[in-house]
């Protein structure tokens, strides 16, 4: 690119900044480093690989497939291993299936119970619990959330 066409598009660039607010809008080299999708790595390598990293920070990633497939202990696994090589992380699980076992959780998924909220939806609306679940979000003092799980219906 030429300089003048770079000092043409730098213009623009600082008008539609100047009044909307700074940092609206940038030339990708300049913010590059921001832009990069961190990732919350599974116990699986090959996962990891296929995933591109892992599960995307900040993301929904829905795990989908057959009934007892390991859908959850993939998601709690994920979960535990995070928790070991990172003593804040905190996780959630918004429990519709009323299958949650602590026991099994710390002592067979290795997850940290000291940090892992559950809540269930039982004596609750759909509503409330995606309620509790935003504000959970919204919180900002979660690494990830695990919601287990959706069924569908169909017929």
């Amino acid at each position: 690119i030429s300089t003048d066409k770079k000092k043409a598009l730098g213009n623009v660039l600082a008008g539609i900044n100047k009044t909307f607010g700074a940092g609206t809008i940038n030339f990708v080299s300049d913010v590059a480093e921001n832009l990069k999708i961190k990732f919350y790595k599974t116990p699986s390598k090959e996962l990891n690989d296929a995933l591109g990293g892992g599960f995307g920070v900040g993301r929904i990633v829905e795990l989908y497939g057959d009934f007892s497939a390991g859908k959850t202990s993939l998601a709690q696994s994920t979960i535990a291993y995070n928790q070991s090589i990172d003593p804040n992380f905190v996780a959630g699980q918004f429990e519709t299936e009323g299958s949650y076992d602590p026991e099994y959780a710390k002592d067979v998924m290795g997850i940290d119970n000291e940090r892992y909220i559950v809540w269930e939806q039982k004596d609750t609306t759909a509503e409330k619990g995606l309620d509790i679940l935003r504000s959970l979000v919204a919180s900002g003092q979660f690494n990830m959330i695990l919601v287990n799980s959706v069924n569908w219906i169909s017929g």
